[in-house]
């Protein structure tokens, strides 16, 4: 039992250290401010089918990324679009194509509120991170000299994401874009585990506010 105990408050630790070794993908939540003097845009994670939800951090952190490469565009927050817009854009009422956009956008209330935000566009992101292998295995175990670990494990991760970006003004589809990275993150252990990660979600995530923020005119 001490030993189980043991490996939870290490597991526990490894993902505090996971937390700080990425903190690009923690969310913002610095409430948002509109500078009515620039256009906005606002990024969405598609989260229709259980198994394909989109990480809500990691449109978070493609937001963040493009608000700290231009000051020229505001970037607003998912879950305050979210509500400003309720209820079109829940999870069962977002649209799933442009045809289905057009007839929301045509709604006063929508097409008021998207007016006093000066939306400009809309970006659908579609993708995940997977852990796809896994070797090796650590254990843990305390007895009375004192307690650790010993061994080693690594795992791959691919990270797949798609990014839709639609022109609110013309109602068209203004680029599609992709980024695919993959990695593996080792973390031998000798009494204490150190973890290596590869930090694919963090590539996938520049690269994707790198091409975002390229495709953008205004």
């Amino acid at each position: 039992m001490r030993g189980q105990i043991l490996s939870v408050v290490i597991l526990l630790l490894l993902g505090i250290s996971g937390c700080r070794n990425t903190g690009a993908l923690n969310a913002n939540n610095t409430e948002f401010v509109l500078d009515k003097s620039k256009p906005s845009i606002v990024l969405l994670g598609r989260r229709h089918i259980g198994q394909n939800k989109t990480e809500q951090d990691y449109v978070s952190c493609i937001g963040e990324e493009i608000t700290d490469r231009t000051q020229s565009v505001n970037v607003i927050p998912e879950n305050q679009f979210i509500n400003i817009m309720f209820p079109f854009f829940e999870k069962r009422t977002s649209p799933l194509n442009l045809q289905q956009f057009s007839q929301i956008v045509k709604k006063k209330a929508v097409k008021q509120k998207f007016e006093e935000v000066n939306l400009e566009y809309l970006v659908w992101i579609e993708g995940k991170t997977r852990k796809v292998d896994q070797f090796g295995g650590v254990s843990c175990a305390i007895g009375p000299g004192g307690g650790g670990c010993l061994g080693y494990t690594s795992w791959d991760e691919e990270a797949n994401y798609q990014a839709n970006i639609w022109n609110v003004k013309s109602l068209s589809l203004a680029d599609n874009i992709s980024t695919e990275r993959s990695g593996t993150s080792y973390m031998p252990a000798i009494i204490v585990p150190i973890p290596l990660l590869a930090n694919v979600k963090e590539t996938a995530c520049s690269d994707m506010a790198r091409q975002i923020e390229q495709s953008l005119t205004f």
